[in-house]
């Protein structure tokens, strides 16, 4: 038994050189909609395409495609080149963060003058150039839909919230016609038309939409790194993506618009959710999550009653113990996860602000999409704050080995003014000077000393100094041992107190060899020197300087 175990441990740890070489990688790259290449052009509606950028007479523009939709990208821009043959295009790929988000930076790096977005989007702001959004018309059986609709609501009275994904927006209007004659307080959410820009001239400024393709324009530049409330609260007049609720009841939330009855609250509804179950889905739970919830898969063509609700409640538990923890960090980790989305400058400075003053350090990086490995290198960071769209900032911190908040979450972490309630901000933009859930914080909550209970260390919690005025202090003068005289930094006696300080380069203190030794020449599953080299032939071009296969270059007789 034990000889058998050896054998299968042996098989699993190791294997020849032939089967590495022939082994066959399956990558699965068809979409979840298959798409017929004659049908692209209405699909995606091409020609509105086409016309917008006619419209614009732009010579050079970037289609952004998602992963899942990259595979039409080829017959895509040679069916647009037919369009508008004196146009360049380019096609993005592969985003740096998001795919639901504009890489206005990418396409800025080949000179783009527009941008087209192909697939689902999460619709937030803009800064640098035009874009035209194109959900595509993915398929949804009304009938189907309309009876899962009856079926969660049999009540006619039942106020309900109807809310697509962008994938089918386009069939929002014959679903709503159906159920408006039956069901006098649904209520439908929409993708807002924006207000033309004021400055603008001429008919293409005022457009907003092309057939099913959204139009949406650059806002105003991102506030300075030196003033966060500067040009912030100027926009406050951008009802489409700061506000929340009007005097009319008129209500903004995950970039669509919709308008209730007087008198009444959105806890006073259920949501119906017709979409998949993504971060869209999870993004809609957490904002709505005082509000019953169902969800109509169109792929699966089934449907969840009020099953989600348990789900959103799970998930409101979990964010706020990694809140807890986050009150509980000395040393925070700002992550930028977006380069692209509106006002994400003023947001992150405002976060410095806040968690300096609650006695955090706060260093910032910049690492593109998350993992594991890379938030492992800085193990001296307790806590990790992202900001990203609403979509992508909710991300589960179970296989992270320190926790990932959002900025809401360290808002209520280092603002005591601000209390945790369950009704849950995703989009950061609402947290700014002039939004709706913006809350300065309380000098008198400030200056209170009392220390606070944790929940999870079990332990009081005293607040720290701040450290803006706990740096601005600490720039004292020291006598080094060789007379000169240095200023103290924290960050650097902290790294100094480490046991392990990096590797000691002992720069002119190496002895450099006299002789230049041939390195070693292979592939790494089996170099020249090795035992066993050439054993089987393998006729890799590693070996192509030899004139022949691996044999040859070992001095053996050629396998051919």
């Amino acid at each position: 038994m034990a000889e058998n175990e050896g054998n299968i441990s042996a098989t699993a740890f190791s294997s020849s050189d032939r089967e590495a070489m022939e082994r066959e990688i399956s990558v699965s790259q068809e979409p979840e909609h298959v798409i017929l290449r004659e049908d692209l052009a209405k699909f995606f509606d091409l020609s509105h395409c086409a016309e917008f950028i006619q419209d614009g007479n732009y010579s050079k523009v970037a289609l952004q495609f998602p992963d899942n939709l990259l595979c039409y990208s080829a017959a895509v821009v040679r069916q647009l080149n037919g369009l508008v043959p004196d146009c360049l295009l380019f096609i993005l790929a592969d985003t740096s963060y998001g795919s639901c988000c504009v890489d206005e930076v990418a396409a800025d790096h080949v000179g783009s003058q527009a941008v087209i977005h192909f697939g689902h989007s999460c619709l937030s702001g803009i800064r640098r150039m035009p874009v035209l959004y194109t959900f595509g018309h993915e398929p949804v059986d009304v009938d189907v839909c309309t009876s899962s609709f009856r079926t969660a609501f049999p009540d006619a009275e039942s106020r309900v919230l109807m809310i697509c994904d962008t994938l089918y927006e386009s069939t929002l209007d014959s679903l709503s016609s159906r159920l408006h004659a039956d069901y006098p307080n649904l209520v439908v959410a929409r993708i807002p038309a924006r207000a033309a820009d004021s400055s603008a001239e001429g008919e293409q400024q005022q457009r907003t939409w092309y057939g099913s393709c959204l139009l949406r324009r650059p806002e105003q530049q991102d506030a300075s790194a030196d003033d966060a409330s500067a040009d912030v609260t100027a926009a406050a007049d951008e009802s489409a993506d700061r506000s929340v609720t009007t005097s009319d009841n008129r209500h903004t939330r995950c970039g669509r618009e919709f308008v209730l009855a007087d008198g009444t609250a959105i806890s006073e509804y259920s949501v119906f959710y017709i979409g998949l179950a993504d971060m869209a889905l999870n993004n809609h739970m957490m904002t709505f999550s005082a509000s019953p919830f169902n969800l109509y898969n169109p792929r699966q063509k089934s449907s969840v009653a009020e099953l989600q609700t348990a789900r959103a409640n799970r998930s409101l538990k979990r964010r706020y113990v990694m809140m807890l923890k986050a009150k509980e960090a000395k040393t925070v980790g700002l992550l930028a996860g977006t380069l692209g989305v509106a006002d994400y400058l003023a947001v992150m400075q405002r976060l410095k602000q806040i968690m300096r003053q609650a006695g955090k350090k706060v260093y910032t990086f910049s690492l593109g999409k998350l993992n594991v490995a890379k938030l492992a290198n800085f193990m001296e960071v307790d806590a990790f704050v992202l900001v990203a769209c609403p979509e992508s900032t909710l991300i589960s911190s179970e296989e992270f080995y320190k926790p990932v908040v959002t900025p809401y979450e360290m808002e209520i972490a280092c603002n005591r003014s601000r209390e945790w309630t369950g009704d849950y901000v995703t989009d950061f933009r609402m947290l700014l000077p002039g939004a709706a859930y913006y809350k300065g914080a309380d000098e008198a909550a400030e200056q209170d000393e009392e220390p606070e209970f944790s929940l999870i260390s079990g332990n009081l919690l005293s607040r720290p100094q701040d450290q803006e005025q706990a740096v601005a202090g600490s720039q004292a003068l020291a006598k080094r041992a060789d007379g000169q005289v240095a200023t103290l930094d924290a960050g650097a006696a902290f790294l100094a107190s480490r046991s392990w300080g990096g590797l000691d380069p002992q720069l002119g203190q190496t002895a450099v060899a006299d002789e230049v030794v041939e390195g070693r020449r292979g592939i790494a599953m089996g170099y020249t020197h090795e035992p066993g080299f050439g054993d089987s032939c393998c006729r890799q071009e590693a070996t192509a300087s030899s004139g022949g296969c691996c044999r040859a270059a070992n001095g053996s007789s050629c396998c051919e």
